[in-house]
């Protein structure tokens, strides 16, 4: 056998290829063999492309999804709800209140609680988150009289610690405590609301609106005025949960239905 009989020359093989004799001959020797059509180079990379358009969609559509329940969730009054009671303290949602006194002799709790009632309802607002407020500011008294600090604004007092000046400018009769600072038209209603709460604020906003004088300044701090040390999150977070407690126990405790002071 010569060297002829064994290899084709440049020209043979070049004609072979042309006519599709090496294709036919080739496919003879592998027999029933299947070619994955996806092993090449370039098939593979079309499907890895493929995979990742429709991560991609996929990863587009959960974004659009979360957009779209955060929109709903803030412009729903139950979403509104669940975004308030998340920014509250831990203790918040705790109803107990068992072994809680709230008896005074100097107090007329009755009308307390009826008055912040109306208050609350008058602003929208949960009567429990503006009672934690007052109690908190009154020393756990609810004493409408009760003398605080002195700062830049003058001797404070009363239910949410009125300065000299806001106590005259909102109508702060000391005669009439009860009457002129609670209900639908009393000076906390017309202090909160001409400071920005809004219905639906929980309790952060309502005493960032009476410690800093705006909801949404938490780390706001009067201490520098002459108020106590710590910032409107810090008192709310570790000093108003047994406030909080007096106050389900002043709102939920006993229902007074009238308020004998205004009937």
């Amino acid at each position: 056998m010569t060297y002829k009989d064994t290899y084709l020359t440049g020209k043979e093989l070049a004609d072979k290829i042309r006519s599709g004799a090496m294709r036919e001959e080739r496919k003879a020797k592998m027999g029933d063999v299947n070619i994955d059509p996806n092993a090449g180079l370039i098939p593979r990379r079309q499907k890895q492309q493929e995979e990742r358009e429709v991560q991609e969609a996929s990863s587009d559509n959960a974004f659009y999804q979360d957009l779209l329940l955060s929109y709903l969730m803030s412009n729903s009054e139950m979403g509104q709800e669940v975004e308030r009671r998340q920014g509250e303290p831990s203790w918040y949602n705790n109803k107990d209140y068992s072994g809680v006194s709230l008896s005074s002799e100097d107090v007329d709790l009755g009308t307390v609680a009826v008055g912040i009632r109306e208050a609350a309802e008058a602003l929208g607002i949960d009567p429990v988150d503006l009672a934690t407020a007052i109690s908190y500011e009154t020393g756990g008294t609810f004493n409408p009289t009760i003398t605080g600090p002195t700062t830049k604004w003058g001797t404070h007092k009363g239910l949410i610690q009125f300065g000299e000046v806001q106590a005259q400018e909102y109508g702060v009769n000391w005669e009439d405590p009860y009457g002129s600072q609670l209900g639908a038209n009393g000076a906390v209603v017309k202090y909160l609301r001409d400071r920005g709460v809004q219905p639906g604020m929980g309790l952060l906003d309502i005493y960032s609106a009476i410690n800093a004088g705006a909801p949404g300044l938490y780390d706001r701090s009067d201490a520098a005025a002459g108020g106590a040390p710590g910032t409107v999150r810090d008192k709310v977070e570790s000093q108003m949960e047994g406030h909080y407690k007096k106050a389900l126990a002043l709102i939920h405790g006993s229902k007074p239905q009238a308020n004998p002071r205004r009937a």
